[in-house]
């Protein structure tokens, strides 16, 4: 879904009496959504997006009253916006066994945890995880394909969860990669790329390391102004 990355935060909650899908908004809660059981949470994110107005006028009633919402992101997500490889994966919570946690992900762009569900640092600890191997997944292939499309050699890469940094390259020509430029745009992701890459020719930021990204990447003062900024594009929970 395109406008996804402009959904509200929500909760969810699971039925047995509901027929259909019902959005509710309360002060001091935020949004939520409740949906019949069994049914398919990957539909949710179009529903809210459906009826993105009505929430955004509901929302400023709310704030014009001087009433509270729960605006600020969950500590766990709902849905997981991977907007560098176009992938929206809903995440559900089942609870169990106190002494398990696990989680599991079906091909259907779903992530379920099954376990001690309260335990949200070891969720994170475990999403987490799970986001690093995504970024082995992606973004390591991803480099490669611009290594060889742009003719830059780099000896090996590192994917990794840098706090400051989106990339970095080594003197021995290891390319370190942030796992949390999944959730940037892909042509932001492009940018980093290709900026690392060149730092294999130039290690460090001359008139001459920049002439080489022009070469590769014209448009590359306002990617690099748009990568600065890009922290706005990672959820509480990854950061």
């Amino acid at each position: 879904m395109k406008d996804s990355e402009h959904l509200p935060p929500f909760s969810v909650r699971e039925s047995q009496r509901a027929r259909r899908v019902i959005l509710k908004i309360f002060p001091g809660k935020g949004l939520e959504v409740v949906i019949p059981k069994g049914f398919d949470r990957k539909h949710i994110p179009s529903i809210i997006h459906e009826k993105k107005e009505w929430i955004e006028e509901v929302f400023n009633k709310f704030r014009m009253r001087g009433q509270y919402l729960a605006e600020s992101a969950p500590s766990l997500p709902q849905v997981v916006n991977l907007k560098a490889v176009d992938r929206l994966i809903t995440v559900q919570y089942r609870p169990g066994p106190a002494s398990r946690m696990e989680l599991i992900e079906s091909p259907d762009s779903h992530l379920e945890f099954i376990g001690n569900v309260n335990d949200s640092a070891m969720c994170r600890q475990l999403l987490r995880l799970w986001l690093k191997h995504q970024g082995h997944r992606h973004l390591v292939p991803w480099l490669h394909r611009i290594g060889e499309e742009t003719g830059l050699v780099f000896q090996k890469t590192q994917v990794r969860e840098q706090k400051s940094r989106w990339g970095s390259c080594s003197s021995k020509g290891t390319i370190s990669l942030n796992c949390k430029l999944l959730f940037l745009p892909s042509e932001l992701v492009r940018y980093v790329m290709i900026h690392e890459l060149c730092h294999t020719i130039h290690l460090n930021h001359s008139p001459s390391f920049w002439a080489s990204v022009a070469k590769l990447e014209p448009r590359y003062r306002v990617l690099d102004a748009g990568v600065n900024a890009a922290q706005s594009h990672v959820p509480p929970w990854a950061r």
